[in-house]
């Protein structure tokens, strides 16, 4: 079984080169059976019912001609991209997980992870994440128009890159 594994594209601008890249990559993915994306693919997507932003139609139409062409595709919530809504678990047929999940293959355990979770004392973001993902957040995400939504995340992606840039995975790196 070919599976390829992926994480934190944080795609955001088309123009962007790592955007450039991964589109790249998934148009020369062939005979893959599983795509493994271990979240922050974008660098803010939110499952809408609706598409949020047509800036993200390029990497999903290159998931749908995978999923078409025989890839399974497995998604994990990171902590940039959440609720990933009827697109992946309907139009793709994901199995999409909100935190860590384990696959076999190949008769092989196989243990996937965001990561985001692994300083077990940033109780600051812990209770964040939790908020994030309430179903509080997923009703004010669904009824404000997306571009509200979209300006709150580009805020919150900027606090974060500042917040982590302090060195506050410095602990949880080096045991």
């Amino acid at each position: 079984m070919k599976a390829v594994f992926i994480s934190d594209a944080h795609l955001k601008n088309l123009s962007d080169n790592n955007y450039k890249t991964l589109l790249n990559f998934l148009d020369n993915l062939k005979n893959t059976n599983l795509l493994v994306i271990l979240g922050d693919m974008f660098d803010f997507f939110s499952g809408y019912n609706k598409i949020a932003h047509k800036h993200h139609k390029p990497v999903l139409d290159r998931l749908l001609n995978l999923k078409d062409s025989g890839t399974k595709i497995i998604y994990l919530e990171g902590n940039h991209d959440f609720f990933m809504g009827r697109f992946f678990t309907e139009t793709l047929e994901a199995d999409v997980y909100s935190d860590n999940a384990e696959i076999t293959l190949d008769g092989k355990k196989i243990f996937m992870a965001h990561g985001d979770m692994i300083n077990k004392k940033d109780y600051g973001y812990r209770a964040l994440r939790v908020f994030l993902r309430s179903w509080f957040i997923r009703l004010v995400f669904n009824i404000l128009p997306s571009v509200v939504v979209w300006r709150i995340a580009n805020y919150m992606s900027k606090s974060s890159r500042q917040y982590l840039g302090k060195g506050f995975y410095d602990e949880a790196l080096f045991f």
